[in-house]
């Protein structure tokens, strides 16, 4: 069953943003918040990978991004606090990491 993976931790703290990426499944979608939007910025070398996860849908919460003066690299949909709660509501699993 396909999960809704939200994961706020930066690619450059701990190995949180790794481990998550290595869990995700062919069907998953990967919600980024908080520090975890560096690691969707244009330019960053994480977003590259994020852009080539097979079968996976990568967000990042537009807010986020804003408030770090960054813009999502181009495989990388944005969201807004309603487009959120949708995932929310469209996966009825959800995975939080810290």
């Amino acid at each position: 069953m396909p999960a809704l993976h939200i994961l706020n931790r930066s690619p450059h703290e701990g190995g949180t943003f790794a481990r998550t990426l290595s869990l995700l499944q062919t069907g998953d979608a990967l919600l980024l918040t908080g520090d975890a939007v560096i690691g969707a910025a244009e330019g960053h070398p994480q977003a590259q990978e994020l852009g080539s996860l097979s079968g996976v849908k990568v967000y990042a919460l537009e807010a986020d991004l804003l408030a770090r003066g960054l813009q999502a690299g181009e495989a990388i949909d944005t969201v807004d606090y309603s487009g959120f709660v949708r995932l929310t509501e469209d996966y009825a699993r959800l995975r939080h990491w810290h």
